[in-house]
């Protein structure tokens, strides 16, 4: 079972391929399709790119996560 993330956490910059080192969900291949799709499911304010390297933002992540449990609700 994934550990489930929490708000307090500070926050950590890791490229995709780190990612599964640290975190189950999503997976790297998972991770790609977010970012190709940033720009419709609000992903965009997760990543940061420096020139051709793409880094994720944990604590903007886990803020991400919950923005989405919270739309869900609401339906």
């Amino acid at each position: 079972m994934a550990k489930l993330m929490v708000s307090n956490i500070q926050t950590r910059y890791l490229t995709i391929k780190d990612w599964p080192k640290y975190h189950a969900w999503p997976s790297e291949q998972g991770l790609r399709n977010l970012i190709a799709k940033r720009n419709e499911n609000g992903f965009d304010k997760v990543i940061i790119r420096m020139g051709r390297r793409i880094l994720i933002d944990e604590k903007a992540f886990d803020e991400w996560v919950q923005n989405l449990r919270a739309k869900n609700k609401e339906k």
